[in-house]
């Protein structure tokens, strides 16, 4: 803004006041054989006001010199090849009585053409994970110049190319840097059933995590210290009633000349960032160590341009159904069922179900623990779960009740056609003694919906034979016998559970 009081009678008391713009990245261009760019006074100038003078007459009035410098006062400065890097400049404003001020500003030379011949200085490193994958994203990292000036300090940033996880930044030699990565998005990538067993084998003393970056990346809350607040962090995510641990970033990242002690937590300070100062090399690196938060098993996949995850499951977990026949506005409890369900340490899964036909009411134990912490029900429709056994893994018999969902029938409908397993939200899969990971979907045990009667035996016989018949549910059954005439020789009535039965 330029401006002034235009009052037509005006006694000039104060000086006129000037606001610099905070610094100027400009490139040299080809000039000849070497290269120059020209400034103007009123290319760095944010404000100028005076109490008297005109704007038009305080703006012609701008004049610029390097700073700490006799040289005479100009409208322009010219820099050349020798002036690359940081250059400090003063600019001078005078009113209509001779009354001036100036303001400290810089510009920042650079030869990114290079028409001052010769390489230029890059900045250039890798991001990888302590298992050796590349992290990529359009996010990271950032390089940026510390620059000291008289009003305090100021921060720039430098263009980065980014490309498979290494990246590079061409650069002015002599100056201060400072590299960081940031990452904050996909807080669930990696993280799963089997890090909250690690991580909770750890809390218990059982398996300690050893690696310094392992327990960076167990830490999820940020707090220096790993116990259950974590964990209870961790399946939140899991089961998506939290998008994003609330108090960490998804991504940590260290420089990696400078490993983590032992014990991370004792430290007084993470090497997040990389200093560089007086850069004198024609190519300085920078290195860093990826850390993923919450991922404690390697599962984190760091290319972002790919959506595929490798597959490593081997072999599946299955929870048998019963395919009953629902009876409208009655409650229904679905048992889920145990089926080679040996040596499980846990599972996680997501239970669709048609929100039409059945309306969710809750979660029931059975051999396995549930509790709130274990399941959500984030809407019609969906319900996430997480589970751990952490001491010794589990083995059941075949058909063992392992929990049961309660639900109440809108019409009438059989349930198979009602309820899946995905891994639409939390990631279909269970964990197995030796660190296996298998798949996990749902089997309906389909149950005949018809009575049917058997072939009796032996046949023919004398005084005695055997009739089966099964029934699709529990009912009450009249039973007859007729001879060659029609005459009843045999009769009986009771009630019969579901299943097969046998009359003599």
């Amino acid at each position: 803004m330029f401006a002034n009081s235009n009052q037509s009678s005006c006694e000039d008391t104060e000086k006129p006041i000037i606001v610099c713009k905070n610094g100027l990245t400009l490139p040299v261009v080809q000039i000849g054989d070497g290269g120059c760019v020209e400034i103007w006074a009123s290319d760095f100038v944010e404000s100028v006001t005076d109490d008297c003078t005109e704007s038009i007459n305080l703006t012609s009035s701008l004049k610029i010199r390097r700073e700490g410098t006799e040289d005479k006062l100009s409208t322009g400065i010219t820099f050349c090849c020798e002036d690359l890097g940081t250059q400090i400049i003063d600019v001078w404003v005078t009113d209509d009585s001779g009354k001036s001020d100036f303001c400290t500003t810089y510009v920042i030379v650079q030869d990114h053409l290079h028409p001052c011949g010769g390489d230029p200085a890059s900045i250039q490193g890798c991001i990888q994970t302590i298992h050796g994958e590349y992290v990529t994203s359009s996010q990271i990292p950032v390089i940026n110049k510390l620059i000291a000036t008289p009003t305090g300090d100021s921060i720039l940033w430098y263009p980065v190319t980014f490309n498979d996880g290494c990246f590079s930044s061409n650069v002015t030699f002599g100056d201060d840097y400072t590299i960081e990565a940031k990452l904050d998005e996909w807080h669930l990538n990696g993280v799963s059933g089997s890090d909250i067993y690690v991580a909770l084998r750890h809390i218990l003393g059982i398996e300690i995590i050893d690696n310094p970056y392992n327990l960076v990346a167990a830490d999820v809350n940020n707090d220096k210290k790993i116990d259950v607040r974590d964990i209870m962090e961790i399946r939140k995510l899991i089961l998506h009633k939290d998008d994003r641990f609330p108090n960490n970033t998804s991504w940590r990242f260290f420089d990696a000349s400078k490993p983590l002690e032992e014990n991370p937590f004792l430290q007084d300070t993470w090497p997040e960032k990389i200093e560089i100062k007086n850069l004198q090399n024609f190519i300085s690196y920078a290195n860093f160590v990826a850390v993923k938060i919450g991922d404690l098993t390697g599962d984190v996949t760091g290319k972002f341009t790919d959506t595929n995850i490798d597959n490593r499951t081997q072999g599946t977990l299955e929870f048998v159904v019963d395919d009953i026949q629902l009876v409208e506005n009655q409650n229904q409890t679905i048992d889920f069922k145990a089926k080679d369900f040996k040596n499980v340490n846990g599972f996680q899964f997501t239970l669709n179900y048609d929100a039409e036909a059945l309306s969710f009411i809750d979660v029931i134990s059975g051999e396995v623990n549930l509790n709130e912490s274990n399941f959500a029900n984030l809407k019609d429709g969906v319900i996430t779960f997480s589970w751990n056994e952490f001491n010794e893994a589990i083995n059941l018999d075949d058909d063992a009740i392992l929990f049961s969902v309660d639900f109440k029938a809108k019409p009438n409908d059989r349930l198979g056609d009602l309820i899946t397993i995905s891994s639409r939200y939390t990631q279909a899969e269970s964990y197995f003694s030796g660190n296996v990971l298998k798949d996990l979907k749902l089997d309906i045990n389909s149950i005949k919906n018809t009575f049917e009667l058997f072939q009796n035996y032996p046949n023919p016989f004398e005084e005695n034979t055997t009739i089966g018949f099964a029934l699709p549910e529990a009912s009450f059954v009249k039973f007859s016998v007729f001879n060659h005439i029609g005459q009843v020789i045999y009769s009986t009535a009771t009630d019969y559970s579901k299943g097969n039965h046998e009359i003599i």
